[in-house]
């Protein structure tokens, strides 16, 4: 094999720099790149820890308050929709509304929690049906207006509306058998 002339040595040296040059720009990015995703990761999962702390310290200052939060009325489950009914029929007739139609369509799907839901078109004074409706959603009744639709009907002061009335409620709770007194003999 034959010497190399200064020239290509020198081109060799600059081929070789060139070389070294381009794998460690190459090794630069893919630590970059592995650094930046990583700075993400931890981002992100600094975000998550932050939402759970805020989620644990709620839990804390609302336990004591659910705590004193009145349950939802104990209702059987076959009678809850009847009861929602007979409320509803009270509070309209009180405030001057005429039902047009009632359906108890049955509970609704995907709710954790019980719910009677009752379908009613109302007719009658506008000023009766705002108080209905206050009356129907008084604090502590476990009742909401989920859908409601209302219209002016043809004689004045009057209006037609459609809603849709969930109660919620509780089941009872399962009688205590009695306390046994162990000091007494069968």
């Amino acid at each position: 094999m034959r010497q190399l002339t200064p020239t290509e040595r020198r081109l060799l040296g600059i081929l070789l720099t060139a070389v070294f040059i381009a794998l460690n720009i190459g090794g630069l990015k893919l630590i970059l790149d592995a650094r930046a995703t990583h700075k993400n990761a931890l981002a992100a999962a600094e975000a998550r820890i932050l939402d759970s702390q805020v989620w644990i310290e709620l839990a804390e200052e609302m336990g004591p308050l659910s705590r004193s939060l009145p349950k939802a009325p104990e209702m059987a489950e076959n009678t809850a929709g009847s009861d929602l009914l007979q409320a509803v029929r009270a509070a309209a007739t009180a405030h001057g509304l005429t039902m047009l139609e009632e359906s108890l369509p049955g509970p609704p799907e995907g709710l954790s929690e019980k719910a009677a839901v009752l379908r009613v078109k109302l007719s009658g004074p506008f000023q009766g049906a705002v108080r209905f409706l206050f009356d129907v959603q008084q604090q502590g009744s476990w009742r909401s207006i989920e859908q409601f639709n209302a219209r002016a009907e043809a004689s004045p002061q009057n209006i037609l509306a459609e809603m849709e009335i969930r109660q919620y409620y509780s089941l009872p709770s399962p009688k205590e058998p009695p306390p046994v007194n162990e000091n007494e003999t069968p």
